[in-house]
């Protein structure tokens, strides 16, 4: 253990390679902000005691020879600078070179050199090789990042493309100082560069193994689960001679580069979480160790702890066979980061509008809807539904399970719509029965219920079973999912349509999608920030002919017809037969789905003060307005009566109702 003045690191003979087990950079702009602010701090403390030391913290490293296993198991095959340090031993024009992997304090590290470097630029922070190639001493990983890291330090590298957070935040990082006070010759330059600017370097001779590190980075660390578990696993696999090592950092490799990319629908709990159901969702509740409470954790829905000790323990020898899991761990976790990083970057060109030729499964349920492209179907399902663990489980299984593509059709589902026509026709003659013959929408509103087909059958997609799941089933019901799980998820492969029969079953069970039908004509209260409810709005937008493509619009917002203020609205009513009391009309109506518009928030903001009988006309004047708006102003053309109004919104409820029984 040595104390080393922080600038020193990178002007000795030492190279700093950050092995591909480690995550990506992942220090945010708050990190950054807090290292500038404790080097002020301690710099103006200087000025009145000369010997002040800064203290940042700890890095811990291993050395690592040219053809160190360590060296080849642990870094990127593609990263250039590595391999041309291995082709050479180590020995750079004038001198021999000492290369550490860094097993703890990378962020602070590549923060620490960067910011060094945007102060004053020094040459005895690189290293020039005989084939005259100049290397950082501190090489980042994976490759991609290292590229960038290259180019923002000047070093005639251009931009490569960039698709993660990780890159974005080394951008960032480059976006900081030279500026006072950090610029060349400052007081806080000096100071960062002087010899009261200390870290702790921890160093294994050469020779050692990881074990030590990866048993400290499990003690009371502020790690990630995901990150200790990856440490369990190293740790297992070099106590019991697996001989996974480089299987695993290859591994976890793909899984940091997944889970950072842009378009991530995974952080490293997320990812955790999809490692156990594939693993162990099949086989929840049975037992896995000598004593009898030692049981698989429920994966889909159980608590992330308890999925951790479960890892913990029978990485810990508890099990049967931890070579086994081991060698599992490495499978499943390679193939989940392959499927994720393809389906995020299929999101990506979702987002970016591209398109695929290949017809949304939203055109052939509602035809006369605007035509979407198949990749709309990306941004409508994974952008605006919030997908929970279980029905991305499923998505992240197809490809495999049954050798699909998300958009691709699985096969046909058969829906009785009987017993909602029923519902709703009922509904409807309740909410209706004051409203005047001579309102066209009265009628409409009819004519959407009777043109409910009794039965329908549908082409259904990966993308349209986890919509379906999402909103029918939501968190309902975790055993008959590990039922469907166990039937259709372990043995591939499966045949689309029997994938699909499998969790049609699970989605009729208990009549849960009348239920659902029925709640959106039926409920008084339905949050804004619901998932379900804002779906439905933008749906709804979306299937309107000349409706807005509402799942592209990230500044869409909730509008309410009837707004919160009860006075104004009183002033305007017949005692007793509009609304009988502020209770009643606030925890009754106002946040009833028929009383809710998805609006742009410029619009919304337009309308603040604006009074309910003014607001249909307001809709239909404003250039910027949405479909569904439009259709509200159109009805109550002309309209001045409170009592009409409501029975409008009470309507067009049901009206929604409709609409959720064809479209999903």
């Amino acid at each position: 253990m040595t104390f080393k003045a922080a600038s020193e690191l990178f002007t000795e003979a030492n190279i700093f390679v950050i092995p591909t087990f480690q995550r990506p950079y992942a220090w945010e702009q708050s990190h950054r902000e807090d290292m500038i602010r404790d080097i002020q701090v301690a710099t103006a403390r200087q000025r009145h005691n000369p010997n002040t030391i800064h203290y940042f913290g700890a890095i811990h490293t291993i050395e690592v020879q040219p053809d160190s296993a360590l060296l080849t198991n642990y870094s990127d095959p593609a990263n250039e600078d590595i391999n041309t340090l291995s082709n050479n031993g180590f020995q750079a024009t004038d001198s021999i070179f000492r290369v550490h992997l860094v097993v703890d304090g990378q962020q602070r590290l590549v923060t620490l050199f960067g910011l060094l470097e945007r102060c004053a630029g020094s040459k005895m922070r690189y290293v020039t090789m005989p084939n005259e190639r100049t290397i950082p001493k501190v090489i980042l990983s994976p490759a991609t990042d290292h590229e960038l890291w290259r180019s923002l330090l000047g070093m005639g590298n251009p931009v490569p493309p960039m698709n993660t957070r990780s890159q974005r935040r080394l951008q960032e990082l480059f976006a900081m100082p030279p500026q006072p006070p950090f610029i060349a010759g400052s007081p806080e330059h000096r100071f960062l560069i002087g010899a009261h600017t200390e870290l702790v370097w921890v160093q294994l001779p050469r020779g050692a193994t990881l074990g030590p590190f990866l048993t400290l980075n499990d003690r009371g660390k502020d790690l990630t689960k995901l990150e200790k578990i990856k440490s369990l696993a190293m740790e297992a696999d070099e106590n019991g001679g697996f001989n996974q090592a480089q299987p695993l950092n290859t591994s976890f490799g793909r899984v940091y580069l997944s889970i950072d990319l842009d378009a991530s629908l995974l952080n490293e709990d997320d990812f955790l979480r999809q490692l156990a159901i594939c693993l162990w969702e099949p086989i929840a509740g049975q037992n896995y160790g000598a004593a009898p409470d030692q049981l698989y954790p429920r994966a889909h829905d159980g608590s992330l702890e308890s999925i951790y000790q479960s890892f913990r323990a029978l990485l810990s020898g508890q099990g049967n066979n931890p070579a086994g899991l081991v060698g599992d761990v490495v499978a499943k976790s390679s193939s989940l980061a392959t499927r994720h990083s393809a389906l995020a970057n299929r999101l990506t060109l979702a987002r970016a509008g591209n398109l695929l030729g290949v017809p949304s499964f939203v055109n052939g349920i509602i035809p006369a809807s605007p035509q979407r492209d198949a990749l709309d179907d990306y941004v409508m399902v994974l952008d605006s539904l919030g997908l929970q663990a279980k029905q991305l489980a499923i998505l992240l299984a197809v490809p495999d399970l049954c050798g699909t593509d998300w958009h691709a059709v699985l096969g046909q589902i058969r829906l009785s719509n009987q017993a909602i026509k029923q519902d709703l026709i009922a509904l409807y003659n309740e909410a209706s029965a004051n409203v005047p013959s001579d309102m066209p929408w009265k009628q409409v509103i009819r004519d959407e219920i009777e043109t409910i087909p009794d039965q329908s059958v549908r082409d259904v997609t990966p993308l349209y079973v986890a919509e379906l799941l999402r909103l029918i089933v939501g968190g309902s019901k975790p055993g008959g999912f590990t039922a469907a799980w166990q039937q259709v998820c372990v043995t591939p492969p499966i045949a689309g349509q029997s994938f699909l029969d499998a969790w049609r079953d699970y989605l009729s069970t208990y009549d849960s999608r009348d239920k659902f039908v029925g709640s959106i004509a039926r409920s008084q209260y339905w949050d804004n920030q619901s998932a379900s409810l804002r779906y439905l709005l933008r749906e709804y937008e979306c299937c309107l002919p000349q409706g807005l493509p509402a799942h592209r619009l990230p500044e869409m917002e909730i509008e309410h017809f009837f707004g919160q203020e009860f006075r104004a609205i009183r002033a305007l009513a017949i005692p007793g037969r509009v609304f009988v009391s502020k209770a009643d009309y606030i925890s009754g109506f106002v946040d009833r789905p028929g009383n809710k518009l998805l609006i742009p928030a410029a619009l919304n903001r337009a309308l603040r003060v604006t009074p309910v009988l003014a607001k249909p006309h307001a809709y239909g004047a404003h250039l910027n307005t949405t479909a569904a708006a439009r259709q509200v102003s159109n009805d109550l053309n002309g309209v001045t009566q409170l009592a009409l109004m409501r029975d409008y919104v009470l309507l067009r409820q049901v009206r929604l109702a409709a609409f959720a029984a064809k479209r999903f």
